[in-house]
């Protein structure tokens, strides 16, 4: 970075850029003790055998770390006998439990609790053999909730459809560039955006998607006329918002992708799209975007 002269890019990406994230509304709204209470109450609703399974697997969850660090401090005050420090691996994870509190949502819980798991599962090594295959047993049986009714499923269930354990089903995508199994209404939304760039934008034309999008840009192999992917971390500042506005009125891309309602939007962000509608026009409104494209001015 210094032969390069980018420190303070790293410096502005790496470290202000990802603070200035945990100021956004939905961030600092997020709470493990908000689904925590909702996952009881469902236990308690017994409306079906997988709701009530799930309402105790993210019960459970958030309280693992909480309970490898109450062991690992009792382990320091009354160590163990013949053993002078608890081993290093329940320090590691009581620690790297914190990334896990940069967003309080399901997906940054599991960040952390399967090291949160292992730890349990290592202090309780030279324990009965029955608290051992009760601990096995536990871990397991965590592991298979999480594994049928979690992986590979969508954001598009929501807090309340994660919660319950809802299984949405998935298609494996024909998109170009896209291995991946994705839902049938994507594969739909995407099919057209890509059939809209190749109509509207030329292979070295630019397009901008706002706030954050960035898959457009590898799924229609255009480029982003700015090196930032996401808006909330690359406009943050009124001289961002101006340097913004001068590449746009120098080098416009071709399309823009607005998605108003996307969690990431801030006021610069909304305050870009209504400086730039005097040379854009709305070309459609599809799959929650508004979709504009630059008008040569004459």
């Amino acid at each position: 970075h210094v032969l390069h002269g980018s420190v303070m890019s790293w410096l502005n990406e790496a470290v202000l850029g990802a603070l200035s994230l945990t100021e956004l509304e939905f961030i600092r709204s997020a709470h493990y003790i908000t689904f925590s209470g909702q996952a009881i109450g469902q236990v308690f609703s017994f409306e079906s055998g997988s709701t009530v399974l799930n309402g105790l697997f993210w019960f459970i969850l958030p309280l693992l770390a909480p309970a490898l660090g109450f062991i690992v401090l009792r382990n320091l005050v009354k160590p163990d006998p013949g053993c002078a420090l608890p081993p290093p691996l329940p320090f590691v994870a009581v620690f790297y439990s914190l990334v896990s509190l940069h967003y309080e949502i399901p997906i940054y819980l599991f960040y952390s609790v399967g090291l949160v798991l292992v730890a349990l599962l290592h202090l309780g090594r030279s324990r009965r053999p029955a608290l051992r295959y009760t601990l096995a047993a536990f871990a397991c049986a965590l592991s298979a909730v999480g594994l049928y009714y979690h992986a590979v499923q969508p954001l598009s269930r929501g807090i309340d459809g994660t919660l319950r354990g809802e299984r949405i089903p998935l298609v494996h995508s024909p998109l170009q560039r896209c291995n991946l199994w994705i839902e049938q209404a994507d594969v739909e939304l995407y099919t057209h955006l890509l059939e809209l760039v190749e109509r509207e934008v030329g292979p070295q034309e630019t397009i901008l998607a706002i706030p954050a999008n960035p898959e457009l840009y590898y799924l229609t192999r255009r480029s982003n006329p700015f090196r930032f992917l996401n808006s909330a971390l690359g406009i943050r500042t009124d001289s961002d918002l101006k340097r913004v506005l001068e590449i746009l009125w120098q080098k416009p891309p071709k399309l823009i992708f607005y998605r108003p309602q996307d969690k990431y939007n801030t006021p610069y962000s909304r305050a870009l799209m209504e400086m730039i509608t005097g040379r854009y026009e709305l070309l459609e409104k599809t799959g929650g975007f508004r979709i504009y494209v630059f008008v040569e001015m004459t």
